[in-house]
């Protein structure tokens, strides 16, 4: 079954609400997202058969690029659609001869710390007590150039 990496639209940002919100515990509101939009930053859908199954929200910033979000719908994880959103960002930060990625992951998320690792992330940090929950952030950054 054919998947598609398409921009999402300020239309479809209820979407990206409701699948975050099954998935995260720190979901971005629908302002949050409006926000996010506005101020330039990426937001883009992985799309199978019209369903959103997975999103990416980042800003670059001249030579650099920080990851925001990377989430996968619950039925969808394990089937190699993260890393589908991965590597579409490597592609960007390489055709935009980008430097560095940078992003922050909760510190009990092996699975996505894992799937960081494999693609050359590095842990550089850990922000204590970050999340809403309590729970520390690891800093990652992967230098593409």
């Amino acid at each position: 079954m054919s998947v598609d990496l398409q921009p999402v639209s300020l239309g479809r940002l209820a979407a990206v609400v409701a699948l975050a919100t099954e998935v995260e515990s720190d979901a971005w509101s629908l302002q949050q997202l409006q926000a996010s939009h506005a101020a330039g930053d990426v937001i883009v859908g992985l799309y199978q058969l019209d369903q959103l199954i997975g999103y990416m929200i980042y800003h670059r910033h001249v030579d650099q690029i920080e990851l925001y979000k990377l989430c996968v719908a619950r039925g969808q994880q394990g089937r190699g659609f993260g890393r589908k959103l991965l590597r579409a960002l490597l592609d960007v930060a390489y055709h935009q001869q980008v430097d560095k990625i940078f992003l922050e992951v909760h510190a009990s998320n092996a699975r996505a710390r894992q799937l960081y690792e494999s693609v050359g992330f590095l842990n550089t940090a850990i922000r204590p007590r970050y999340y809403r929950d309590g729970e520390d952030a690891i800093l990652m950054a992967l230098t593409i150039r």
